[in-house]
């Protein structure tokens, strides 16, 4: 049973997280998600005196589930509910220091999976779609609405990178099709990563740029430049929905997501979610940057803070593409042109910056 005054010290974080951090709604459903776990760990003990808990939180997320499927959380998973546990702790020692007393520094920093369970332990598998499987995705005749609108929109994810929410709130008029542009502006109402505002950039990919010109037309002549580029549409799929409070961004994501599900079914392949899409899109960009410029600008297309972001999320080799390099090794550097020996110094140089500003800017979990 879970602990009163537990619960109502971490609904009081979260009021915290988005009054004074000013988190937003989706930030702070997931860090309810992750505090949930140790709501339940700590059962009826107080978090005052949770020391006196003979079990670690950590050990307690290799069999917590509350979602209801059987295997266990994931790493990455476990690696967050503990850092939200650690920074939830560091926030009640400074709102109630008599309280929490107990609770020291030194015991909040052991809140940290074991590296036998931690991501590295583990040969990450990336999922991602293929330029190759997106092509097949999209390379069928539609005959409903809502499969013309479903396959433009796996066909414009892939070719901009746009994170699925961002995606099913843009309203029409932030699609440039003639210029390949993609305005991706809170102040238009789209729902970006932390209402960040970019203008990002579609890949040149022509058969993909056709279906997406070819939605882009029937909704701009149907909902003119106001309404959504991802409407939504009648049950049947078949008829433009007038209602305009049906389906909000929540509904449309599923929307699409049973969309992109149906494809997959119909050629054949295996089912990924509709942000592998962005994956697939980051992958493709960066097996075909040559400089660190384009390297930048890709990054930047990406709406990451920083190249270290887009190398550290996307920029690790598949199985496959390390097994070519590897098979390509030379014992000297015979036949390796110009080119490429400017591209590795690049590199070099580049990692170079990375570890130094690494090195005088580590994180912090604790509250500023």
């Amino acid at each position: 049973m879970i602990e009163r005054g537990n619960y109502f010290a971490v609904l009081a974080y979260i009021e915290y997280c988005k009054n004074a951090m000013q988190c937003s709604p989706k930030t702070a459903k997931r860090k309810w998600g992750h505090l949930r776990h140790l709501l339940e760990w700590a059962d009826d003990t107080d978090f005052a005196n949770i020391l006196a808990r003979m079990d670690s939180f950590p050990s307690y997320l290799l069999s917590s589930r509350n979602d209801g499927k059987k295997k266990r959380l994931s790493t990455a998973t476990m690696k967050r509910s503990c850092g939200e546990a650690r920074r939830f702790f560091y926030w009640a020692r400074t709102q109630h220091p008599l309280k929490y007393r107990k609770i020291i520094p030194t015991w909040i920093e052991t809140i940290r999976p074991a590296r036998a369970n931690s991501i590295d332990s583990e040969i990450q598998q990336r999922e991602y779609y293929s330029l190759e499987e997106v092509r097949m995705l999209c390379s069928f005749n539609p005959i409903s609405l809502t499969d013309k609108r479903d396959r433009a929109a796996t066909a414009l994810t892939f070719l901009s990178g746009i994170r699925v929410g961002a995606l099913v709130s843009l309203p029409i008029k932030c699609v440039d099709i003639e210029n390949l542009e993609v305005h991706q502006l809170p102040a238009e109402g789209v729902q970006t990563k932390n209402t960040k505002a970019a203008i990002t950039f579609l890949l040149p990919i022509d058969d993909l740029l056709m279906v997406v010109r070819e939605w882009h037309e029937v909704v701009i002549g149907e909902l003119g430049p106001s309404g959504l580029w991802y409407p939504n549409l009648s049950t049947d799929g078949m008829e433009w929905s007038t209602r305009d409070n049906i389906g909000d961004v929540d509904s449309r994501r599923q929307s699409f997501a049973r969309g992109l599900k149906r494809f997959c079914s119909r050629i054949g392949i295996s089912y990924k979610s509709p942000h592998k899409l962005r994956n697939g899109h980051a992958i493709y960009g960066i097996k075909h940057v040559k400089t660190i410029k384009e390297f930048k600008a890709f990054s930047q297309n990406m709406m990451h803070e920083s190249m270290e972001i887009t190398d550290r999320l996307y920029g690790q080799l598949a199985h496959d593409d390390v097994r070519k390099a590897i098979m390509e090794l030379t014992n000297n550097n015979e036949g390796i042109s110009t080119e490429d020996q400017k591209l590795y110094s690049e590199f070099v140089a580049f990692r170079n910056w990375m570890e130094k500003s690494n090195s005088s800017n580590k994180p912090n979990d604790t509250l500023q």
